[in-house]
This record gives structure tokens, sequence and C-alpha cells, in this order.
């Protein structure tokens, strides 16, 4: 029976990626901030800011899932707070690479999250591979540094996978109940133009294909995670509203409002979009249980807390 260790684990995808992984028989880790371990709960103390873990979290461990972030849309990007969306990805990725070097345990495989912002805020109609150039902007040199932070280290033996999240879909939380919201009390529109690219993956397919990554032994690198068909935000916010049977009255969102709002950085981000294709993760022999946002929607809305 093989053990993963899954940091992040509290959060959407890291909670669907254990319930998964215990599922399918994997004796699974967590990593906390609380200041106690629990060997009974598998539970091990760690604090990726002042660099403390307990080394007995890798212990005999075969696997690890590395999901640990601060959430980019849960603050107002302050200096400090870019700060922090920063550190919680690179510090967490560096101390677990060095506890495993450092201590010569026998990982097998290392997952770690990325992000398909390391293509840059806005790349238009292009259709972008893993291959593609990547940005220059905040976001896009922040995952740059995460993707490093496991691939610069190359004494550490690992088979090393980077997923790069494209927007998780769920009816559990996430980025759909914000975007839903809006438009069930009336007030919801699409974001500037409209146009940009929404590059999607439903949380069940993305805990699915972590899964997919530790079995299937041919992949390495990085890979795109992200359903078969993005849409423009204007199709995304037309689609939640024809399902919530309402109508779009206000006009979209313009820029100056969104920087106004949510400051200048963080708009940029929403106002532009990417293309991306799933076609190197699909090539290994992986399938999409929600390739639609037809799909998606039609899960959320038989959700009554969505309704």
């Amino acid at each position: 029976m093989k053990t993963v260790l899954v940091a992040g684990a509290s959060g959407l995808v890291g909670s669907d990626t254990v319930a998964l992984l215990k599922q399918k028989g994997f004796i699974v880790y967590t990593l906390s901030n609380s200041l106690s371990t629990d060997i009974k709960k598998c539970r091990f103390h760690w604090s990726p800011a002042t660099c403390e873990i307990d080394k007995r979290c890798l212990e005999g461990v075969d696997h690890v899932v590395n999901l640990s972030g601060a959430g980019l849309f849960d603050h107002r990007w302050t200096t400090s707070y870019k700060k922090e969306i920063a550190e919680s990805r690179i510090k967490s990725t560096t101390l677990l690479v060095d506890t495993i070097v450092n201590n010569q345990f026998p990982v097998q495989m290392f997952i770690n999250a990325s992000a398909i912002g390391i293509y840059g805020t806005d790349t238009g109609d292009a259709w972008l591979s893993e291959n593609a150039p990547t940005g220059s902007d905040f976001l896009a040199n922040v995952v740059k540094q995460w993707e490093q932070s496991l691939f610069d280290k190359e004494e550490l033996k690992s088979r090393k996978v980077c997923l790069r999240f494209g927007i998780v879909l769920s009816d559990r939380g996430g980025a759909l109940p914000r975007m839903a919201a809006p438009v069930k009390y009336g007030v919801g529109s699409p974001f500037g133009s409209g146009k940009q690219y929404v590059s999607w993956i439903h949380l069940h397919d993305l805990s699915r294909m972590i899964l997919f990554a530790i079995e299937k032994t041919e992949t390495n690198g990085f890979y795109n995670a992200v359903a078969p068909e993005p849409v423009t935000n204007e199709v995304l916010i037309k689609a939640i509203a024809k399902r919530l049977n309402r109508k779009l009255w206000a006009p979209n969102v313009p820029e100056f409002g969104l920087n106004l709002i949510v400051g200048k950085e963080r708009a940029a981000s929403l106002l532009g979009g990417n293309r991306v294709k799933d076609d190197k993760i699909s090539s290994l022999g992986f399938e999409f249980d929600y390739k639609t946002l037809h799909q998606v929607l039609l899960t959320f809305f038989s959700s009554k807390n969505n309704v």
C-alpha cells in the first residue's frame, strides 16, 4: 500500500484529492500549521514561513503532493500580501524538497501545483501548450519561481511533475459560486470586453489528474491542467445566466471599475485570459469526466445550495 504526503490538504483541491486518494486505498499523511503533531490522524506540523517541519511526515512516503499557497483572490494585492502569495508557494516547495534531499528520503515522485498564469496576464486567442513563452507580470514571475524551486533542485532524484492549474470550477466552492452570485441577484455581467478566455477544469477532474500523475509513471515535467474546451468570460457569464433564468441587463464591468474595486494588478488577471491546451496530459491517456461547461453547470445547478 502506497503512502502519499499531501501539503495544502485543507483547501478545496487538497480536501478533494485526499478523499480520492483514501478511496483508492492510499495511506495519506497531511501537514498542518497547528503546533502539534497528531500521529493517529497522520497529521504533522510544519511552518514554511519559519522553515519548520516534522521530518517524520516523510518517513515511508512514496509520493508528495504539494498544493500549498495563499489564495489569489482572498485579499487585496497589497505589497505584503503579494509577498505572501509568492513565499507561501516557493517556501513550501523548497522546505519539502530540502527535507527530502537532506534526509535522503526515497520519495518516488513529487507533484507540485502550478498555474497557467505562467503564460502571462492576457495572451488573447492564441492556443497555448506547455512550451509557450512565459509572461513577465507578477503572477507569471511567481509561478516561474515556484516551478524552479522544484525543478532546479537536481539533487532531488524523484520523478517531478508540475500541474499548471486552470480556473477550478466546483459546486463546493472556488470561482464558480463567486461568479454565479452576482448573476443570481441580478447584477452580474462580463468583465471588460468579455472576450478574454477562461481555461478551466472541474475539481473532480483535477483530483483525478493528480491521481493519474501518481499512477502513470510516464508523467514527468509540466502539464496544463485544463479541460478541452475553454470559453470566453462572456460565454461563461451568459451560460450561468441562462441556467438561472436571469437577464444580463447591466453593462460589462469596465476596466476602471475593476481597478477601483480590486486594484490594478488583480484586475488585470480578471480582464485578461489564456486559451490553454490539454493535449499533453490527454495524449498520455487521461480522460476528462467534465469536458464541457454545460456538464459543469448542470452539476453546479443541480445542487440545492446553488439554485
